[in-house]
């Protein structure tokens, strides 16, 4: 899929190869760039329109509140965010980490970059992959729940 971006270009602060780095506008509300392949890439999705965000967003609510935890929305949207991962196909041979914030150096893997671009930002049309769900809308309603508790335990949020 192609998707408007803001680019910026950085040099690694370890081998100094240019990186390039892209972000969705500011207005682009419910769309997001998650980085796969360890850092190194990006998949789009569209949370508005993506079939399993709001199930799986009610399942984190619905455990949270059976656990007589508090949550609240911008935390709660932390928390899905961080792990809704778990609910993505695999891309590029790699499962999709959506707790990853730090992109890497495509050539020696460095998360440290210079802080001067060297380059003008510019706006710029990428090819991305498009995130899905088809192995996960194959569980069981239990075996979802089962999938999100799990990952919350591991993630030390229950």
């Amino acid at each position: 899929m192609k998707v408007r971006a803001r680019k910026e270009v950085v040099l690694c602060s370890k081998c100094k190869s240019p990186r390039e780095f892209f972000y969705l506008s500011d207005f682009s509300y419910g769309e997001k760039l998650f980085l796969i392949n360890d850092g190194t890439g990006y998949a789009f999705v569209n949370l508005f329109e993506d079939e399993v965000f709001d199930e799986f967003n009610d399942i984190v609510r619905t455990i949270f509140k059976e656990h007589h935890i508090e949550i609240f929305k911008v935390k709660l949207a932390e928390v899905v965010n961080y792990i809704l991962g778990i609910s993505c196909d695999i891309i590029e041979g790699k499962p999709i980490d959506t707790s990853l914030k730090d992109e890497k150096c495509i050539q020696c893997g460095s998360k440290e970059f210079e802080s001067n671009l060297t380059e003008p930002e510019q706006l710029t049309d990428i090819e991305v992959p498009i995130v899905t769900h088809n192995l996960w809308k194959k569980l069981s309603s239990k075996e979802k729940r089962e999938n999100i508790e799990r990952e919350l335990q591991k993630r030390k949020y229950k």
